[in-house]
């Protein structure tokens, strides 16, 4: 029973890493996920079982390549919001420098 349910874990988990490598929705993905290891908490094996299975399936190096592919993804985000916040920075000093209107263009 707990192999089946961490092999559903590691299957769903390989899924949502394809998936963030292509840049696709991944929401159901997650939820599903979160909803395995809720059934997973919910089994009346020791923690030690759950760790022995875990580590015999080798999900803990799946779930570091998860782990480093949503930190890859964030800082990606993160580059290009503040690509968006200088661009907007950028626009907004060249507008108000139009309209306050040139020296030279004053009569004395």
């Amino acid at each position: 029973m707990i192999n089946e349910i961490l092999r559903s874990y590691g299957e769903t988990t390989k899924k949502i890493i394809s998936f963030l490598e292509v840049d696709k929705d991944v929401d159901e993905l997650m939820e599903k996920r979160e909803m395995i290891l809720k059934e997973l908490d919910g089994l009346k094996y020791t923690s030690d079982e759950k760790l022995e299975c875990y580590k015999a399936l080798e999900l803990e190096e799946l779930d570091k390549i998860f782990e480093s592919t949503i930190k890859g993804n964030m800082l990606k985000l993160k580059e290009k919001i503040k690509d968006a916040q200088n661009r907007k920075a950028a626009y907004t000093s060249y507008s108000s420098n139009d309209t306050q209107g040139s020296l030279f263009a004053r009569k004395v």
